[in-house]
């Protein structure tokens, strides 16, 4: 899959590739890749095959190009490699240069690679590169997860509603690939630790997500008697992802660390609530600042210590470490 910018795009009739020098990079940067084993993934006994917009997407007409940025994600899934052609920029700065990162066509398919990335089960693992004009060098991608599509700059401002809907899209399919995966691997270790441990950690994490997770954990806890250690740490969970939690809480649920997620007032009812229950399995849990919560949260988490039995450390981040007796 080549993500790249059009190099001529100011020019009268913009072109991707007017003098073929990407064409030149690419081609040399994948034969060395291909050489060296950095592409360690791609059978080098059989032909490989590039994918690139200009070719791949119509570009005349319009309901027809639209058809093929909505495909976008199917296109990614059948890639097995990323390459981002480079005039001999610094990788360093790569996610800012005008000549790639600013633009929200450039960060939306590397967004896409890294969400694909991050659902694939680890043989099958996809790879993103740079290749530059600079002594044709080659360099290991790695997306910034705060330099999101919807926030880049746009030469058709009407394309920013097909950027936030297929970015919403694929943020919502990949927490579900990473719930199933993280229950997959669960499964395969079961029986072999004393405490299972679940972390998936500043993935967007929504409230569906969350109850998705619980539902299997509960299955799977009738089962076996599995006991879980949660880490669900900086996501957007908000409320009702926390209510969720109740039945598991009360049962097989060990540690759970919801460190930076935007629980609210509510959601830190809800798993005072959780603690207050007499059958309650949590022994560490991490919160999000109290400065986020207000007076009555504060007052409503003392009452639940005053009653809770099974909790033996609290960690508020970045403020105060408290331990329950």
């Amino acid at each position: 899959f080549v993500s790249h910018r059009w190099w001529n795009h100011r020019a009268e009739q913009p072109h991707p590739d007017l003098k073929s020098r990407k064409h030149r990079i690419m081609c040399e940067g994948i034969e060395r890749g291909l050489a060296d084993g950095s592409f360690r993934n791609l059978n080098t006994s059989e032909e490989v095959y590039l994918w690139i917009d200009f070719a791949c997407i119509e570009q005349d007409d319009h309901a027809e190009k639209i058809k093929g940025i909505r495909s976008l994600v199917y296109y990614v899934s059948k890639c097995q490699t990323m390459i981002i052609p480079t005039r001999g920029m610094d990788y360093q700065q790569i996610h800012l240069s005008k000549d790639y990162g600013e633009r929200a066509w450039c960060r939306f398919e590397s967004f896409l690679f890294s969400v694909i990335s991050k659902v694939r089960v680890p043989s099958e693992a996809v790879q993103s590169f740079f290749i530059s004009s600079k002594r044709n060098s080659i360099a290991k991608y790695h997306y910034h997860e705060h330099y999101r599509p919807s926030k880049g700059e746009l030469t058709d401002k009407e394309d920013i509603d097909d950027i936030c809907r297929i970015e919403a899209d694929a943020i919502i399919l990949m927490g579900f690939a990473l719930v199933e995966n993280a229950i997959s691997k669960l499964q395969r270790e079961n029986g072999t630790r004393k405490n299972n441990s679940i972390s998936i950690v500043k993935q967007y994490l929504k409230d569906e997500h969350v109850k998705m997770l619980v539902q299997q954990l509960l299955a799977l806890d009738s089962e076996n008697n599995t006991k879980v250690d949660l880490d669900l740490s900086k996501n957007l969970i908000g409320p009702e992802g926390v209510n969720s939690l109740q039945g598991l809480s009360c049962r097989s649920l060990v540690s759970l660390n919801l460190a930076e997620n935007p629980i609210g007032d509510d959601g830190f009812t809800y798993l005072c609530d959780q603690l207050m229950h007499p059958n309650c399995t949590l022994r560490s849990l991490s919160l999000p600042e109290m400065s986020s919560f207000s007076q009555k949260a504060a007052t409503a988490l003392a009452e639940a210590l005053h009653v809770n039995t099974s909790l033996r450390y609290i960690w508020i981040w970045r403020k105060t470490e408290l331990t329950a007796k």
